[in-house]
This record gives structure tokens, sequence and C-alpha cells, in this order.
């Protein structure tokens, strides 16, 4: 049977209440010092090795994309193979770079007749003088089991955007502003549904992160980020479609809201850039203050926990997995389904970008939508077609990202008057001002040579 991991973020509180409610468990105590060359070679390549020192041995992992690898060693010295996953890195090179102590606490439960191994962690990640608490939940079972048992178990969990690893780099450098999406490793040996969870596991990432960020520091950097993440993931959505069909839509209506709450606050962000000292800037930026408290109400509320987790769930064990109709796209090589939808993205930016000039701002606003796909679709396979043609890559890149900047500057434009009227200050002095309407001829004229030039680039998967 197929098992998952699900790794989930806890309070203290319920922490301890877990550890109460467990009973007679299995304990026991883990010190692991991590390791890397001083320039961190190996994270770079997306691998990491480890020591833990248990009570009655040391085990050393070497995690790599392609998988894990536990060997017995002897004290804290690792011990690599030339012919290992980790290829010419000699033991010689590598120096702790941070350690984890922690207790966990193991024990089994049964959930609709299947056994869910549950986890929790409790202690801290050091690097220096610096640290970060662990308070981990981790279950291992059955796909379809894993999320009634965190519900069960821990109602304020959260998936945890970061493994202990990552958190533990994270300390090494400095306290990051705000995480702009990763590159998503897809390989061309990767079906089309595994290469779809990878994607998607890397938007919810991404957001998870800049929430935290968001939560504490109220910044317009990490809002932005948090939104480029429900937009990539629910572009995911969209781009897969064929592959998934209606499957998930409750989850992309549930991202669709969460999205707009977030949207309104990021206007306003923008809106306040713009905007001079003086009465006007005032009103926004309370109207802003405002729109943050009710951002952080939605981001610590049971639903957007719950949304995220059922999303958790779904992508192990949802239905989509089981449509028998689809079972051919979902086993289809992502080389061939990135290509189609690449493809068909173009197309529509082709069509609806004709006469761009002269289109209406609705139209033009749903040319923008499909750009967006098409851009993110192009960050999303990167991996698997960069290699085989760099620069028409980066020109096609460059093309698109300039034709989707200025068509946002135009949709700023356009949205703006809504905004100052929903404020109920679009005749106050100065608000005229903001609306840049002297902008809006020559931001035309740019998005037109962009879409002309993107039209030009040839497609780099093709």
């Amino acid at each position: 049977m197929t098992q998952a991991k699900l790794r989930l973020q806890v309070s203290g509180e319920t922490a301890a209440r877990i550890a109460g409610e467990a009973g007679a468990t299995k304990a026991e105590q883990v010190h692991a010092v991590h390791f890397d060359t001083p320039d961190h070679a190996l994270a770079a390549m997306a691998a990491s090795l480890r020591i833990r020192h248990l009570p009655d041995r040391q085990v050393q992992t070497v995690r790599t994309p392609q998988g894990e690898r536990d060997k017995l060693v002897e004290g804290d010295v690792p011990v690599l193979d030339p012919s290992g996953p980790l290829g010419k890195t000699a033991a010689a090179d590598l120096v702790p770079v941070f350690t984890a102590r922690y207790t966990r606490r193991s024990w089994a439960v049964e959930e609709a007749g299947q056994t869910v191994e549950v986890a929790l962690d409790e202690g801290e990640i050091a690097a220096g003088d610096r640290r970060a608490p662990i308070l981990d939940l981790i279950l291992t079972g059955a796909p379809g089991a894993l999320v009634p048992v965190a519900r069960r178990l821990a109602g304020d969990a959260q998936v945890a955007p970061l493994s202990k690893a990552e958190r533990g780099y994270r300390l090494v450098g400095p306290a990051p502003l705000r995480l702009k999406a990763a590159e998503v490793p897809l390989t061309a040996t990767m079906t089309a549904a595994t290469a779809f969870r990878e994607i998607a596991w890397s938007c919810l990432g991404q957001f998870r992160q800049n929430e935290d960020l968001l939560i504490t520091s109220r910044t317009a950097e990490p809002l932005h980020q948090a939104r480029v993440a429900l937009r990539r993931l629910r572009s995911a959505f969209s781009i897969f479609r064929p592959m998934l069909g209606d499957s998930g839509a409750d989850l992309r209506e549930g991202l669709r809201v969460l999205a707009s709450e977030l949207g309104q606050a990021r206007d306003l962000d923008v809106l306040l850039l713009r905007t001079p000292q003086g009465p006007l800037g005032t009103r926004i930026r309370n109207a802003r203050e405002a729109a943050h408290d009710a951002v952080a109400e939605v981001l610590g509320s049971a639903e957007t926990r719950m949304l995220l987790l059922d999303l958790a769930a779904w992508l192990h064990d949802g239905d989509w997995l089981r449509d028998d109709a689809r079972a051919t796209l979902r086993e289809e090589p992502v080389t061939v389904f990135a290509q189609e939808a690449l493809f068909r993205y173009r197309r529509k930016v082709k069509k609806g970008g004709k006469g761009l000039a002269t289109l209406e701002d609705e139209v033009r606003h749903d040319l923008r939508k499909d750009a967006k796909k098409l851009r993110y679709a192009t960050e999303f396979f990167t991996p698997l077609f960069v290699a085989e043609a760099p620069k028409r890559h980066r020109k096609f890149l460059g093309a698109l990202e300039t034709l989707q900047d200025h068509l946002g500057d135009l949709n700023d434009l356009a949205a703006a008057p809504h905004l100052l009227q929903r404020l109920g200050i679009g005749e106050e002095p100065g608000a005229a001002d903001l609306l840049a309407k002297g902008q809006r001829k020559r931001l035309l004229r740019a998005a037109e040579g962009a879409y002309d030039h993107l039209m030009e680039a040839k497609p780099f998967w093709a």
C-alpha cells in the first residue's frame, strides 16, 4: 500500500496536550549534526548530509532529489563513497553547519482501519548563537488517513513549509524579508501527475513561508510573495486542468477567496507607494493597516488552516488520482504534457493580444491572465528544456516578463478609480494625481512592443 508523509507545525500548548494524551509512548533523544562544505555546495545541489546521534548508534543520512541513503557510522566524521550520491564531494571538504536537538515521541493510531505512525518532535535547531524551535507533528501512513488524524490530534496544526534541514540553513544566512519562488526540480523521467504534485507542493511551501513572515512583519514584500504563491498554485490547477478535470474545484474556489482577501491589502500597498505625504496619504495608510488586520485574521483562521490541510490531503490522495478516464494523461511523460500546455497558452496569448492597444480593459485583463499562466508554465517547466535551448529560453522569458509587467501596470491604472471610490476618496484633493492617466498611451505602446517581441521569440520547448 502507498505510504505518504505529512509534516505539520503545532503550538507548544498543542504539543504538550498531544504528548499527554498519547500516554506511554516511545521517547528518543536525537542529536543531529548537519554537514556541508563552507560554501554550502550540498545545499546548492538540493542535497544534505546529517549524522544523528541516537542512544545506541550513529546514523548518517545522505539525502538527494533521488532519495535517501542511511549508513551506520562512528563518531562525528562523515563517511563518503566516491561512487555515492554526492559524487566527488569528500568527507574532508565537509564541516558542521548546524545542529538539531529534540525529543521524538512516537506511537501509532488507527484511522478507518488504517495504521498511522505518529511522531512528535520537540526541541530546537542551533547555528552559532541563532535558534529556531522544533514543534513538529509528523504523520506517516495511508494518504487518506493522514488529515483525519491531524484534525483529531491537533486542531491548530499547519502544513510545515520547511524541513528541519531547511530551517537550519535559514539560520545560517541573513533573515529573509520574503521568499521568492524556487525552481521546481522537475525531471524528464517524471509523469504529469508527479510533476503536478511537485509544483503544487512548491507553491504551497512558498505561501506558508511568506505567511509566517507576513504575520510577524506586516510588510508589503511577504504579502506580495504570498499572493504570487497563490497565483502560481491556481495557475497550476489551470495548466493541469486537462489531467485534473473538475477535481479539486472546492479547493480552487477556496484559494481564489483567500487570494482575494490578500489582494485588497496588496492594492493598498501599491497605491500607497504612489501617494505623497499628507491627509490623503494618511487615509490610505489607515485603510492599509485595517486591510492588513483583516489579512492577519484570515490567515489565523481555522478555515485557512483547514483549506491548506485539505489541499495537502488532496495532493496525496485526491479523487484526481483515481479518475480512470484521465489515467493516460496522469501517466503521460511530463515533457509531452509540458509541450502541449506551453503551446496551448502561447496560442491563447497570440490570439488575445491582437490589436492590444484597442482592447477594452476587461478583454486586456483576460489577456493578462493568459500571459500570467504562460509565464508560470514557462517557469514550472524550465528545468525540462532550458539545457537544450538556453538562448531561446532567455529571449522568450524576457519578452514574456516584459509583456506581463506592462499589462500589470495597465491593469493597476484601470483598477485605481474603482479602488479610490471604494475607499471613498475619489473626489479628495490629490486623488486624481494617483490615476496617472498620462501614462496610458505610453504603456499601451510598450505593451504592444513586448507582445510583438514575444510572438517573434521561438518556443524554447520545441
